[in-house]
């Protein structure tokens, strides 16, 4: 028989879940702009905003990319900081339901 899944503990597997996406996001966002920022073409300010939007500067940042890193990636995409942050008020949500 399965265990019962409870608001709580669906909450934490969302919760975690959602933390293991934010720190993806953040190191794959990481990867890809510290070349740009790196090479002078963005300053950090600049390119907070490309975490979460795909802009016309963004397009470009990552454009610039060369994908000269262990893992040559050359595209960041923010829909994974957006599934993470859905993933976390989700669990939030769940935590504070009582059942």
């Amino acid at each position: 028989m399965r265990p019962h899944l409870t608001s709580d503990r669906t909450g934490t597997l969302a919760l975690s879940f959602g933390l293991l996406a934010l720190l993806v996001a953040l190191a794959w966002w990481t990867i890809i702009y510290s070349q740009v920022i790196g090479g002078d073409y963005m300053s950090v300010p600049a390119a907070l905003p490309c975490l979460a939007n795909v802009t016309d500067t963004c397009s470009l940042a990552q454009a610039l990319c060369k994908g000269s890193h262990f893992l040559g990636i050359r595209r960041y995409s923010p829909e994974l900081l957006w599934a993470a942050a859905g993933l976390l008020a989700v669990g939030a949500l769940l935590r504070l339901k009582r059942d």
